[in-house]
């Protein structure tokens, strides 16, 4: 049976059919108001994204300054040391004390660090920048049973270790920051002589004045550059770049606990531990006799 379309059904399929077709000039406007959006979007996603991983790095900063406080009240007020108590970038594999075992150096003893971290409630990722992820772990000489370690023990609990020198010099915890516990002597870069040297503003124990840093982004150019060096230490630095790589800043703990965010402008380079390559940034308001011969300079290269 023919069926009879009304006037007006006719003229609403004829118009619904015109507009089921986009023509190539329309889909071209839409594709470039969508790539506008998108280049819009992307750098304000990229400073959120980037800003949730410096909160999330601030309090893993804190945590490394509370864990030191627990250790402290349980160790007749030591914290815990870099390694050999002047390289920021690593813990040594022995930690002072007043427990000293016989037959060990003086005042010192052997640490499962594993275990210190778990006790201290710090997991092997609170000890990395977010931006600096795997950075942790064992560096070190192929004697590491010495110490009381098996590399094959730390792989399978999925830990960093790494044999990349062979040197004994080496046995140390790599972390992602730079920490500054137990430094009693500061070697400035650039000093005139290799003995030029001045007593520390750094926490030794916790005697320490709460504005002196004890751990803060790790700010570290190597042979002159940023990202230079081995890996295993001195990977994805600067953690907080700008647009064009160099440092945008970095958060720095306080021995009081508290963590603030400081512009690349107002940093330091106040310690470069024995080897002379090596030129560390940081902050802070006391800087003693250091920075009565050196005003401060920001980042600038």
């Amino acid at each position: 049976m023919l069926e009879i379309i009304p006037p007006t059904s006719r003229a609403q399929s004829g118009r619904w059919g015109a507009l089921r077709a986009f023509t190539l000039i329309e889909v071209l406007v839409v594709v470039a108001i969508i790539a506008l959006l998108v280049a819009i979007l992307l750098p304000s996603l990229a400073t959120a994204r980037e800003q949730a991983r410096r909160t999330l790095c601030a309090t893993r900063l804190r945590n490394i300054g509370l864990a030191n406080h627990v250790y402290a009240n349980s160790n007749r007020d030591k914290i815990l040391e870099c390694h050999l108590r002047q390289t920021q970038i690593a813990i040594s594999s022995r930690q002072a004390s007043l427990t000293a075992t016989a037959g060990s150096a003086p005042d010192y003893y052997f640490v499962d660090w594993r275990a210190q971290f778990k006790r201290l409630l710090l997991e092997k990722a609170t000890l990395e920048c977010p931006n600096r992820e795997g950075i942790f772990g064992w560096e070190g000489a192929a004697r590491l049973n010495v110490e009381g370690f098996v590399i094959a023990d730390l792989l399978r609990a999925d830990y960093n270790a790494t044999q990349d020198n062979g040197t004994a010099s080496y046995r140390h915890w790599i972390i992602g920051y730079q920490y500054f516990g137990g430094i009693r002597e500061w070697a400035p870069w650039g000093a005139a002589a290799a003995g030029d040297t001045f007593p520390s503003r750094s926490p030794i124990d916790g005697a320490a004045k709460g504005n002196w840093a004890l751990a803060a982004d790790a700010l570290i150019q190597v042979d002159g550059q940023w990202g230079g060096g081995r890996p295993s230490a001195y990977g994805n630095i600067p953690p907080h770049p700008d647009y064009g790589g160099k440092p945008a800043g970095g958060n720095v703990l306080t021995f009081d606990g508290a963590v603030s965010w400081i512009h690349k402008g107002k940093m330091i380079p106040w310690h470069k531990w024995p080897t002379a390559n090596r030129k560390t940034w940081c902050y802070q308001t006391d800087l003693g006799e250091y920075g009565k011969r050196n005003p401060p300079r920001g980042i600038r290269d």
